[in-house]
């Protein structure tokens, strides 16, 4: 995933230090422990379980499939690879934590893919299990899985690509460890297993990674500002055109390959929406709450623009990279919703969590 954003925060209700003399008062930090096991327990575990299980379910096709290739397993192969891009997808609001420090994030999902590279991995001949895992991120993920399966320009010819039995080969030792990092991930953050979670909840209260909760908090609300920068920057404003002087480049959309891009960044507005609710629907203590309570018009606004967003992806059913070229202009103002998103994000609502947002040169324009 890209990086393009740094962030100085500052949870005001948290605990900012007051600007004035020695007779300003102390600044008495709320306790935002419930709203830390909120997003633990009912959005970050949940999401890493969903991507976990459809993992399994591509796992599972794959050596299927190259058990016995057949047009109906390939067919099948496609729809769990899409359910597991998806999942993934939902998680990316996370992506703080063990996903970073077990650089499982990248082992994940590194895109765009670099169809070069993989190839001479392919032709080097060593496509085991161990091969695949001791290799850099060009050569594993999501997005080689995505190539493999629909790399060639007709569903025939990568049919056909797969009775060489070094990309079966391939294709299960991807699935594998795509499988195995999903579990990592889960496992990490498990109160039974690594426990990241308490690790994250309990911040400020025993917890060795944050020393108080507003770091934990940092976090959280850094990757969902991150988040909607890269679908704003990299996302939308790359295809559209807008670091190559206007011309529409549908190369560049995300899955150029399967042509999902519109549905992984419909799902990555809905997991904004779940992780600001801290589930499907808002609940006590969740950001959402806090905002709400502050200012339930800025909360109205948000889920606005939210759903604005997804309207604008949904309007037309053709994919993004045929629509950069033939439906710009719809393109366009999907592109400035989701700018407006941000700018609010950055903005009013920043405000009212006292968060300062500093974002780099590599935005969308």
């Amino acid at each position: 995933m890209f990086k393009f954003m740094s962030y100085s925060l500052c949870f005001v209700v948290l605990s900012c230090t007051p600007s004035g003399g020695e007779d300003s008062a102390p600044v008495v930090e709320i306790d935002r422990q419930e709203t830390l096991a909120l997003y633990a327990d009912d959005v970050i575990i949940p999401a890493y379980e969903t991507f976990n299980q459809k993992a399994l379910a591509l796992d599972e096709q794959a050596q299927n499939f190259c058990a016995v290739v057949s047009e109906q397993g390939f067919a099948d192969l496609k729809s769990t690879w899409e359910a597991a891009m998806l999942a993934w997808s939902a998680t990316e609001v996370h992506n703080f934590g063990p996903a970073m420090t077990l650089r499982l994030d990248s082992s994940i999902y590194f895109w765009p893919s670099r169809p070069n590279r993989i190839e001479d991995f392919i032709s080097a001949g060593d496509l085991s299990y161990e091969a695949v895992k001791s290799g850099s991120s060009l050569i594993k993920g999501l997005s080689v899985l995505e190539y493999l399966i629909y790399g060639y320009k007709d569903n025939a010819n990568t049919f056909a690509s797969f009775e060489d039995e070094g990309r079966c080969t391939y294709l299960q030792s991807l699935a594998k460890l795509l499988l195995e990092d999903s579990a990592s991930l889960l496992s990490a953050w498990q109160p039974e297993n690594g426990n990241f979670r308490d690790e994250f909840a309990l911040a400020g209260n025993g917890s060795a990674s944050y020393s108080r909760q507003k770091q934990a908090l940092d976090a959280m609300v850094n990757e969902m500002i991150q988040l909607t920068q890269t679908v704003e920057g990299v996302k939308l404003a790359r295809p559209l055109g807008k670091r190559s002087s206007g011309t529409p480049k549908p190369e560049e959309v995300e899955s150029a390959y399967a042509g999902i891009s519109k549905a992984i960044i419909a799902t990555n507005l809905e997991s904004l929406k779940i992780a600001f609710q801290g589930g499907s629907e808002k609940k006590i203590h969740s950001l959402a709450d806090i905002i709400a309570s502050e200012n339930n018009d800025l909360w109205l606004d948000l889920q606005n623009e939210l759903q604005a967003s997804e309207l604008l992806l949904k309007s037309s059913e053709d994919s993004l990279a045929t629509d950069v070229v033939l439906k710009t202009e719809l393109t366009e103002q999907t592109f400035s919703q989701v700018k407006g998103l941000l700018n609010l994000l950055a903005s009013d609502v920043a405000s009212i969590l006292g968060v300062t947002p500093t974002f780099s040169d590599n935005d969308g324009d």
